[in-house]
């Protein structure tokens, strides 16, 4: 997801004393943590002298990304004097107050974007509470969508027709004008069509459909100065009336025989919101997590050090690896931090053992089955879900063979009775070892699962090509339904785990496509994102 930018907002509450004679003068210091790297200083609030319950007016801005671990360090320090410390190493134990972690993600799933962390000082005694809210700083949703075609432009080039671009200017209040688009060269043509185009609001007038703009069209060429076809004053209101707008150049105007040097028209225009992924979360959007994990016999006995299976301490596998990464970010963004995990490809335990003392198990392979055995199916956050797995990975007996549609079927019927009040997204994390067998009924599961507010992730661990299965990853070639005979939405990312080891961030590649992919299933569903939700003040300490 391309980044936004978090505003972070303060406030303390009963903080602890430092001290004898007066109230402590707290300031807040903020550091963050991305995937493996250290604590970086992101900002301070000011100091706020003699107070134990301060409200904080300088706010801390941090770069948001959907797809890494963001692991956020508040500090409350008692600073006598001035302080200029930038490095969570430079505070000594007597000038801090407390201290506290969170995950980002799980920040933007709370009600008003606000939570209450318990702050504890360095002998891990409680030491008060710090409220943090959060404000997406975006800018307008709106956007200006219009494609631009022209006709009978001027011929600049001696042996050839005009390679026409053209630039858009906003008009100042000093009278001076600031580019804000440049379009693509269309080579060889006197009658252009320009792709579609779309310019956000902000950017194109401040917002201010009245503000004047000028449309410059250029012919490009390698060597020199780009020629001037012409050009024309207008506004964004005007744009919207089916208007042909000629193209003057201010060098030929003044021939009694000059009429114009071509004409443009945009067909279509409109004006329509662009939301991002936040904006549905802060509506209240909830977001259900699913890992399911290959229970094949191609993964190897469990025993055996060569199994992509085998758990030894000390060290992960893949699929703790994957686990680990994916749940450290997904699992936030869920209200409870829980997420569903399931098993597929192997044969479950009866429950009861055979008269040789040995486990004993159902005949037939299951193909979608709750992975822990005992207790709370559904993990609480990526600890927890790693702890499941290596509980219960040895008490099923792996088979086959890999078919992926009853999976995906499952889980796609958490997500079908989604509406405008009722928003929700699933995503789905299938973990395999090898290409599939059911492929066809697969793909007509994506087919109809992309009609939902659905992702799917599937990553290959170990050794195979995975050649297959970028047939489901429709990056090139789109799936087709069966019923429909048409393309369907692209909910698929495939990852090879060997190959983005190397970039030393799984998450990052695996998790990059799916902010868009649900903004645009809500689009296609004409859903808007709700109204903040608000929040509620806890009784605190």
């Amino acid at each position: 997801m391309a980044s936004v930018q978090i505003e972070l907002k303060f406030t303390g509450h009963a903080l602890s004393n430092k001290d004898l004679l007066s109230k402590s003068d707290p300031q807040v210091f903020v550091f963050q943590r991305v995937g493996e790297s250290e604590n970086i200083y992101q900002g301070s609030t000011e100091k706020i002298k003699n107070n134990l319950n301060p409200v904080f007016q300088h706010s801390v801005k941090i770069d948001y990304f959907f797809e890494v671990c963001q692991s956020i360090t508040v500090l409350v320090v008692d600073i006598d004097g001035s302080s200029s410390k930038k490095a969570y190493k430079d505070f000594g134990n007597s000038d801090i107050i407390g201290m506290t972690r969170f995950n980002l993600g799980h920040l933007l799933t709370q009600p008003g974007l606000k939570a209450v962390y318990d702050l504890n000082n360095p002998n891990q005694k409680f030491a008060g509470s710090i409220i943090v809210g959060a404000e997406f700083i975006n800018k307008s949703s709106l956007k200006a969508y219009f494609t631009m075609v022209g006709t009978k432009f001027d011929k600049k080039d001696v042996f050839g027709k005009s390679d026409p671009y053209y630039k858009v200017l906003k008009l100042n209040p000093d009278g001076t004008h600031t580019e804000v688009y440049k379009s693509e060269v269309i080579k060889e043509t006197l009658n252009p069509t320009w792709k579609d185009e779309s310019i956000w609001m902000d950017d194109l007038c401040n917002s201010d459909p009245n503000r004047p703009l000028r449309f410059q069209y250029y012919d490009w060429d390698r060597v020199g100065d780009h020629d001037l076809i012409g050009q024309f004053d207008t506004t964004w209101a005007a744009i919207l009336s089916p208007f042909e707008f000629q193209l003057i150049n201010p060098k030929k105007k003044s021939s009694s025989s000059y009429t114009n040097s071509g004409t443009v028209r945009f067909e279509n225009p409109y004006t329509a919101h662009k939301f991002n992924m936040l904006q549905f979360l802060q509506g209240g959007l909830k977001m259900d997590i699913m890992f399911a994990i290959d229970c094949t016999f191609s993964n190897g006995e469990i025993r055996h050090e060569g199994s992509l299976h085998h758990v030894k301490e000390g060290e992960t596998n893949h699929y703790e690896k994957s686990l680990l990464e994916l749940g450290s970010v997904l699992m936030p963004y869920n209200p409870t931090q829980q997420a569903y995990m399931y098993g597929y490809g192997a044969r479950t335990p009866t429950g009861s053992d055979n008269p040789n003392g040995r486990r004993d198990f159902y005949d037939k392979v299951d193909h979608c089955f709750f992975f822990n055995r005992s207790g709370n199916p559904c993990p609480k956050g990526p600890e927890q879900l790693h702890e499941y797995y290596k509980k219960n990975i040895g008490m099923y007996y792996f088979d086959g063979p890999t078919n992926f549609a009853p999976i995906i079927r499952h889980a796609s019927s958490y997500v079908k009775d989604y509406s405008q009040t009722n928003q929700k997204y699933m995503v789905l994390v299938i973990i395999t070892d090898g290409d599939i067998t059911d492929m066809e009924e697969t793909k007509e599961e994506i087919a109809k699962a992309s009609n939902l507010p659905f992702s799917i992730v599937i990553v290959g661990v170990g050794y195979e090509s995975f050649d297959r299965m970028k047939e489901l990853d429709a990056d090139k070639y789109p799936i087709i339904s069966k019923e429909t005979n048409l393309p369907v939405r692209d909910i698929v990312q495939f990852v090879p785990l060997m190959k983005v080891l190397k970039s030393g961030n799984i998450a990052k590649e695996t998790l990059k496509e799916i902010p868009n992919q649900l903004v645009s299933h809500y689009k296609l569903a004409n859903i808007v994102p709700n109204p903040p939700s608000i929040y509620v003040s806890p009784q605190l300490h």
